[in-house]
């Protein structure tokens, strides 16, 4: 029902903007407006105001502006030809035909600016987690940095820095930074970044490079892996996913601060205040002392066993694959260095909370505590890092090395595609590992600001040119057969996405419809006749050759573009119902 009503929502509303703007134009140079109908079909309700009725129609898929003298075989007396929409000046006629598609994109830049103006929560350019051996962290920044300028352009969010780092893969960028010193004030830095180029996973971006430079504005919390049962921690009594409260009684705000004490002072002995979840859900607190680093290592056994899902044992032979057992090896070699500097404690990204049934992890035999140390010859730091990998390789094998208890193993493997999402609309989830993790970031700071007038029509007009860029090269792809047909959606898709979007916020619905809006437009400038686009075709014809078409001309585009049109729309709902079935199967 949501879905209903929220699509029927969406729809009067573009149809009536669309409408309007063939309506205002028309009024406003003098052509006579009949009838102003919303939907098509059979008249359901209306009024008559002046010279024009308006009118509720049976199908509220559309709907229609009819005008005084809309066809060639019109009888229209001289007196009248005044009011006539084809006896008006072609640049009349080509400004109300425009002035639909013109509404659809004037539309977005309103909502967006009623959404932007006045206060909004964004996050500040500072550095929460900053991923080791990527580019930041090699050219020095440090957890905490506040980024105040890239390449000499002021920022003021994290946003503005993605952006500005994403134009720019592989080439240097200059940061101005602020950084709090040891003695408590405040330093202005310079640091150069190169960051590094990645493929844009966006489908409308395929074959395009985008930088990264390895930080994000999250936070990692102290929640905490044991990585050795013969460690210090795993003896202390800490288990996988405790989180540290506090350090002899200095509270610990993150798990760069904790293990950055632990390294610190190797022979000191540290009083921890524990948070620990039960099983029914509730928390604990507890009090552990975690004594000193120890000279003896535990170290790590390999278990020879390699475990395999969807990879051949001839590709196991493979000298990538022989490459990246050798990686492992290495590898491991810094694990058991950890071990003893953090006394077995590590970073609890990597490490399972659990595995879903019927996908890769569960076919690979994985368990509740594994840990992912590696994968594909990268060590695993975060699971963004591991989404990132399978992101740019969904059809690859891969290769990772697992921690369990004191030995490693070493599994091959491919990706599962995800399970069918519960809705029809919903988007492919693509291939998925079957991971279950510990949500181990906190948001990173914030600051509420407001936003002026002409802040947020800028911000609404640039976000408007974006949807009609993106939109514009979906249609490139689609008609050079880059994205198949299957892709497209009609109404039923439409009214699904709406029913999500609503159920997401007012935001989101805001976004889809200004989506909507947009595509609408610009289908409607696509020059074929029916549609507004074909209209200003014939327009353009006729002011070259100084004279309309002849009706028996215009009559055979009219039936061409609607022959068109109508397979279009057949395509479109066979599509909507293919995507029903399947996902009813």
């Amino acid at each position: 029902m949501m879905g209903i009503i929220s699509g029927l929502v969406l729809l009067c509303v573009l149809v009536v903007v669309h409408e309007l703007g063939h309506f205002l134009f028309a009024k406003a140079l003098g052509v006579r407006v009949l009838t102003f109908s919303i939907g098509f079909g059979p008249r359901l309700f209306g009024f008559k105001r002046g010279e024009t009725e308006y009118r509720f129609s049976a199908v509220l898929l559309g709907g229609y502006v009819k005008m005084y003298g809309e066809s060639l075989t019109d009888v229209v007396s001289d007196e009248d030809k005044k009011h006539s929409f084809m006896h008006q000046p072609v640049w009349k006629k080509s400004l109300i035909a425009f002035a639909g598609p013109l509404f659809n994109f004037i539309l977005p830049v309103l909502l967006f600016f009623f959404v932007l103006l006045g206060s909004e929560t964004v996050l500040l350019p500072v550095a929460g987690v900053v991923l080791p051996d990527q580019a930041a962290a090699k050219a020095g920044l440090q957890q905490g940095d506040r980024i105040l300028a890239v390449d000499g352009q002021v920022v003021g969010t994290f946003t503005e820095v993605v952006k500005k780092v994403s134009a720019k893969p592989e080439q240097p960028i200059q940061l101005e930074i602020e950084r709090l010193n040891a003695a408590g004030t405040k330093e202005h830095l310079q640091l150069t970044v190169v960051p590094t180029a990645e493929p844009n996973s966006h489908p409308l971006y395929q074959g395009e490079s985008i930088g990264r430079m390895g930080m994000m504005p999250a936070i990692q919390k102290p929640i905490i892996a044991v990585v050795h049962p013969e460690s210090i921690a795993a003896k202390a009594g800490l288990l996988n996913f405790d989180e540290v409260i506090e350090i002899d009684g200095k509270a610990i705000a993150s798990a760069k601060e904790l293990f950055d004490r632990l390294q610190q002072n190797p022979h000191q002995a540290f009083q921890l205040k524990i948070k620990r979840l039960l099983p029914e859900g509730k928390a604990t607190m507890l009090s552990i002392l975690l004594p000193a680093s120890s000279e003896i290592l535990p170290s790590f056994k390999l278990n020879t066993q390699i475990k395999r899902y969807a990879v051949t044992e001839d590709e196991l032979e493979d000298a990538s694959f022989q490459k990246q057992i050798k990686q492992t090896a290495v590898l491991m070699r810094t694990v058991q260095a950890q071990v003893g500097l953090q006394r077995g404690l590590a970073f609890v990204d990597g490490t399972l909370a659990g595995v879903d049934p019927n996908s890769t992890a569960s076919e690979l035999g994985l368990i509740t505590g594994d840990r992912l140390v590696a994968v594909d010859g990268k060590p695993v730091s975060a699971w963004v890092e591991v989404y990132r990998i399978f992101e740019q390789t969904p059809d690859e094998h891969h290769v990772a090395a697992i921690v369990r208890g004191d030995t490693y193993f070493l599994a091959a493997f491919r990706l599962k595609p995800a399970p069918k999402a519960d809705s029809q609309f919903a988007p492919p989830a693509g291939k998925v590992f079957g991971e279950q993790i510990v949500q181990a970031y906190a948001e990173g700071p914030v600051e509420v600001r407001q936003v002026g007038f002409f802040e947020a029509l800028r911000r609404s007009i640039e976000r408007t040119a974006d949807l009609i860029w993106m939109t514009l090269k979906s249609l490139w792809m689609l008609v050079s057969f880059k994205v198949p047909v299957s892709q497209l959606g009609g109404p039923i898709m439409i009214f699904g996405v709406a029913g999500q979007a609503a159920a997401q916020g007012i935001a989101f619905y805001i976004y889809v419809m200004s989506l909507v809006s947009v595509n609408l437009g610009l289908l409607n400038l696509l020059p074929i006749p029916v549609l507004d686009g074909g209209h200003l075709l014939m327009f353009g014809i006729e002011a070259v050759q100084r004279r309309p078409l002849s009706l028996k001309t215009r009559q055979i585009a009219m039936q061409i573009g609607l022959m068109f049109i109508l397979a279009l729309t057949a395509i479109a709902l066979f599509n909507d119902f293919s995507r029903l079935f399947n996902t009813a199967g």
